[in-house]
């Protein structure tokens, strides 16, 4: 997969955040690289929801879904992280 213009960006801002001596700088350069790794996360994550959907419509093997319903859905916030399989207290 060729790299994104908003990964190039992330690539620079990591190097440039590295390499600057300016505190001034680095706290803008350091909010710009924030900025930036957020909208990658957001981009990650519409293409795990779009993957996602893709499985689902995909047939069942033996009867059984591919992805639980429980997984199908976008962890909310804040909340823990627990591996699939694992019950919840």
């Amino acid at each position: 997969m060729p790299v994104t213009p908003l990964q190039k960006r992330i690539s620079e801002l990591c190097t440039s955040v590295v390499m600057t001596d300016d505190l001034e700088q680095f706290t803008q350069l350091a909010l710009e690289l924030r900025l930036a790794l957020r909208e990658q996360v957001e981009v990650l994550r519409s293409m795990v929801d779009e993957a996602k959907e893709t499985i689902a419509r995909l047939p069942a093997e033996s009867g059984r879904e591919l992805i639980p319903e429980r997984v199908k859905e976008r962890r909310k916030p804040g909340r823990e992280s627990v591996p699939v399989g694992t019950p919840r207290k």
